[in-house]
């Protein structure tokens, strides 16, 4: 018999954590109330290190953060 109740959630360690949209990583960057300089400067400095995956991609276009891919 199965339980319906699993354990098996993928949850992730705070350290480890990838924002998948714009939304996420301003709020994850703490940089979501800033000003838009400070925001495009956050966002440019995350996406050194970090590639936008095809989400990310779509919200930083959407919301004009496009140039910065």
């Amino acid at each position: 018999m199965t339980s319906r109740y699993s354990d098996d959630l993928d949850l992730v360690a705070p350290e480890d954590y990838v924002p998948t949209t714009l939304h996420a990583l301003l709020m994850h960057l703490h940089v979501s109330d800033a000003a838009r300089d400070v925001q495009e400067a956050a966002v440019r400095g995350w996406l050194q290190d970090h590639p936008a995956g095809p989400a990310m991609q779509f919200t930083l276009r959407k919301f004009g953060f496009g140039h910065l891919i």
